[in-house]
């Protein structure tokens, strides 16, 4: 269980493959853990994970005050198998940076049960969630199949964007609601779910109709005009 790390204080179907129980609206939970993971490739049955962020926390906490925390954990981890050039040119990772990592399968149990019952949030979650699904098939680990999704990049459509998929992206979105983007032009697993995390709590307070000073019903608030201040 090396090379991940545990910090407290961060600012309609199923299957063990990987689909999901994904919900509309950010309703009908008090804490959730945001998930980003970054890969070798797009398939999940022949790729692997190289790195790993996750945020739990709890949203309902909102409705008391506009600063929320929440405990992260972020893993980088060998993949066994050659990280590709054209994956390595999205997030960075290079074969060198994962050589003395433990593989996915040692700290396994550790990721499920940080995530234990919670829903599960990311920007397009079923990627996330058959990714992990996948990896915790291979490790003997029980996978999320039971646990709710819900995803960012849908609630971003249905709300901000018509309900088309283009356009939909983490970084547009992040940008169109004031959500600090990426430092550089790199995926960085932790960098995105902090701006998955903050999404979410956009969502949250505007589908539970939770009000800011000066913020009218029903409309969805930049998140610079409140969040984290």
């Amino acid at each position: 269980m090396r090379d991940a790390t545990v910090l407290s204080g961060a600012s309609i179907n199923s299957s063990a493959e990987g689909n999901e129980y994904m919900a509309g609206e950010f309703t009908g939970f008090d804490e959730a853990v945001l998930v980003d993971v970054e890969t070798t490739g797009l398939n999940p049955q022949t790729e692997r994970i190289v790195t790993l962020s996750m945020v739990r926390a709890r949203f309902s906490d909102l409705e008391k005050s506009s600063r929320l925390h929440g405990q992260t954990l972020d893993a980088i981890v060998n993949p066994e198998c050659p990280i590709p050039k054209s994956a390595s040119r999205i997030h960075g990772i290079l074969d060198r940076d994962v050589a003395d990592k433990a593989p996915f399968c040692e700290q396994a149990q550790m990721f499920r049960d940080f995530i234990g019952d919670l829903p599960v949030i990311a920007h397009n979650v079923s990627f996330d969630k058959r990714f992990l699904n996948a990896e915790f098939k291979r490790a003997g680990v029980k996978s999320l199949s039971r646990n709710k999704s819900f995803c960012t990049m849908r609630r971003f459509q249905d709300l901000c964007n018509g309900g088309a998929r283009k356009g939909s992206n983490l970084d547009n979105a992040c940008k169109i609601l004031g959500v600090k983007g990426r430092k550089s032009g790199k995926h960085d697993a932790s960098e995105d779910v902090r701006m998955v995390f903050e999404l979410t709590a956009v969502f949250y307070t505007h589908d539970n109709g939770i009000l800011f000073p000066d913020q009218k019903p029903g409309g969805i608030r930049r998140i610079w005009d409140w969040f984290l201040n």
